[in-house]
């Protein structure tokens, strides 16, 4: 149980940090519902991205160049994309889906859900590990891209909306995929270790990027709102 809840707790905290910031709440029980199925998606994933790493051994390469690739589409472009799975088919299509803010705070909850449930898989396997909180803080930051995306294609024409989410979801695969590569590089090769240093520039752009997208956002509805008011 002590194992459950320091998984669980960060991770809610995170959501809870997000959650009062849309001006709009969503249900609860929405969000729950999110977040409950990024946190089933492990079971998928942690296969999968096994079976991956047989083909793009990214924790056994010194090639930079697999390492590199590997990283963009193992943790990137498979841990993404079900996350944006899980909104697609939890979220995208109901009726509480009604302001493109909600494709940034459901893309947040399948975040949170997933690093919920990988960091507690992680802390059984392995043994607790401090550090693992970070992981916590970030894996919104990863999703925000498509997650906004996923917002602003709700309220657009398909033609339009699905290209964008498609740049979404790469855009959130390549940064997810970079992060991991820096801090992986530094293990890799004995000549990589300042790999790691250019994680803090990433990540402070990562927070700024989900600020900015989460402004914009709430701005548009405000400004919609005033909209319609005066009309």
């Amino acid at each position: 149980m002590t194992v459950f809840l320091v998984a669980l707790v960060p991770a809610l905290m995170v959501l809870y940090y997000y959650y009062n910031r849309d001006r709009h709440p969503e249900p609860w029980y929405c969000i729950a519902l999110v977040f409950s199925l990024g946190g089933l998606s492990v079971f998928a994933i942690l296969p999968l991205e096994e079976w991956a790493m047989r083909y793009l051994p990214i924790t056994q390469t010194e090639r930079g160049s697999v390492l590199f690739v590997g990283c963009i589409l193992i943790p990137g472009l498979i841990e993404e994309t079900a996350k944006l799975l899980v909104v697609l088919s939890a979220m995208y299509w109901q009726r509480d889906f009604d302001e493109p803010v909600d494709g940034l705070i459901y893309a947040t909850a399948a975040a949170l859900g997933y690093t919920f449930a990988e960091d507690w898989h992680y802390y059984l396997v392995i043994g607790h590990d401090w550090t693992r909180a970070l992981s916590t803080v970030v894996h919104p930051w990863f999703s925000c891209f498509w997650g906004a995306s996923l917002g602003w294609a709700k309220f657009s024409r398909w033609r339009q909306g699905v290209p964008l989410v498609l740049m979404g979801l790469a855009a959130s695969a390549f940064v997810r995929g970079l992060y991991d590569f820096f801090a992986l590089a530094a293990h890799a090769k004995e000549s990589w270790p300042w790999l790691r240093f250019l994680i803090v520039p990433l990540l402070l752009f990562l927070y700024w990027a989900l600020e900015r997208h989460l402004e914009e956002m709430q701005v548009e509805r405000a400004v919609n709102e005033s909209a319609g008011g005066a009309g």
